[in-house]
């Protein structure tokens, strides 16, 4: 048995040292639809990335801004006492 005739006979797409024509093409069209989903699944992986990294810092705002009231509510009291402890200070210059 020869080399010549072991491709063929092995059910491959070699018949002679060589491929069939239509062959590559399958593959080539094989090739562009693997392509193209994995380019839809890159696409939808950064559409659910864009929407958490939105969501996060959406989140992330809120937070700084209860934070930043928080810091503002816990100053502000203080203020207020000195405040009114002034306005006494200014009435009882204003009684002398």
């Amino acid at each position: 048995m020869g080399t010549h005739n072991f491709h063929k006979h092995n059910g491959s797409n070699y018949e002679d040292g060589k491929v069939h024509q239509g062959a590559f093409s399958h593959v080539r069209e094989n090739n562009r639809e693997d392509q193209n989903i994995l380019l839809e699944e890159d696409l939808c992986q950064d559409a659910k990335r864009a929407v958490v990294r939105g969501i996060l810092e959406e989140a992330m705002d809120e937070m700084k801004e209860k934070s930043l009231d928080k810091v503002l509510r816990e100053k502000e009291a203080p203020l207020n006492k000195v405040e009114e402890e002034i306005q006494q200070l200014k009435k009882q210059l204003c009684d002398i």
